[in-house]
């Protein structure tokens, strides 16, 4: 019995096989986790275009920024593929995938993604500026059921863009900024809450979505009934 658990358990417990493991599951989400920064940049164009462009965007600006973004993230998800590929290296005995690849490119990719992340900001702090300037105008223009579901969707956009900023910006910016700038190593300290974060936004823009929006049609329908019956 010994001996059979111990050939069955052989592949998991060889050290080269545990590398293997490490580097093929962490390659396509490190890989994936790269575009985030990106990402971020072409949503608050987006944004930015919809807001500041809105008929422009309508007949053209939209489907350029979509054609852009579903070629260039995955061209980047290529390169970062390709490029763990040509450097896997084994600098330490551990089980991250910082110990299986070469430490530079780690660093430069990581460097690179927080980089992209602290562009969006700006972007998006002049589209949060213009759509709460915008919510201002709709308020006092009319009070009608469309422009009541308009101003509540507007609201969740905000609520979406504030989480972005907290649990997805902010941290992917200030971590390589203390790691590399200070030795503060947040991520050996408490652990990978980056990805921990983007769980989280995601699901709280979940919820956000379906509260605010089932919350927006029963108001919509009882204002809708009373103005029939006006």
């Amino acid at each position: 019995m010994k001996a059979l658990i111990s050939i069955s358990t052989r592949p998991f417990l060889d050290e080269n096989r545990s590398y293997e493991i490490i580097f093929w599951t962490g390659v396509f989400v490190y890989s994936i986790e790269f575009v985030i920064g990106v990402g971020n940049i072409f949503i608050a164009f987006d944004r930015f275009l919809a807001i500041q462009r809105p008929i422009h965007y309508c007949q053209s600006y939209s489907q350029v920024v979509l054609k852009l973004y579903v070629t260039v993230l995955p061209l980047i998800i290529c390169v970062a593929f390709v490029a763990c590929i040509f450097n896997r290296k084994i600098t330490e005995s551990g089980l991250v995938f910082g110990h299986v690849v070469d430490t530079n490119l780690v660093y430069t990719i990581t460097l690179s993604n927080s980089f992209a992340s602290f562009l969006a900001m700006p972007v998006s702090a002049i589209f949060l500026y213009s759509l709460c300037k915008f919510n201002k105008r709709q308020t006092l223009v009319s009070t009608d059921s469309s422009s009541v579901r308009m101003r509540r969707t507007n609201q969740i956009v905000v609520y979406q863009l504030l989480l972005e900023m907290i649990l997805v910006v902010i941290p992917m910016t200030i971590t390589p900024v203390l790691n590399y700038g200070f030795g503060i190593n947040l991520p050996g300290t408490f652990g990978p809450y980056i990805p921990l974060f983007l769980a989280i936004y995601t699901a709280a823009c979940s919820v956000l979505f379906t509260v605010k929006l089932t919350r927006n049609e029963r108001t919509t329908r009882v204002t809708d009934v009373r103005s029939a019956v006006v």
